[in-house]
């Protein structure tokens, strides 16, 4: 399901951080949000293997990050 962020129910809290800056890291809270068919994304009864071929994705690209993360600090070390 894709969940539009101006609906009924829906409620987006942004979570301020300097590490994470511009990563729009924050809370999506849910309250009796009520959908159509039409957010329905792929046929019916593949919702986890979708999931999982996105959260794979998600992961690759959490490592990516985390390697120029360390490339960065790393770079910044022992400097003054």
């Amino acid at each position: 399901m894709l969940v539009p962020l101006d609906a009924p129910g829906v409620r987006v809290t942004p979570e301020p951080t300097s590490l994470f800056d511009g990563a729009g890291i924050g809370a999506i809270t849910l309250d009796e949000v009520v959908l159509d068919r039409s957010a329905l994304v792929g046929p019916p009864g593949r919702g986890l293997a979708s999931f999982a071929v996105q959260v794979a994705a998600e992961r690759r690209a959490g490592a990516l990050w985390a390697v120029a993360l360390c490339r960065r600090v790393c770079g910044t070390c022992g400097r003054g």
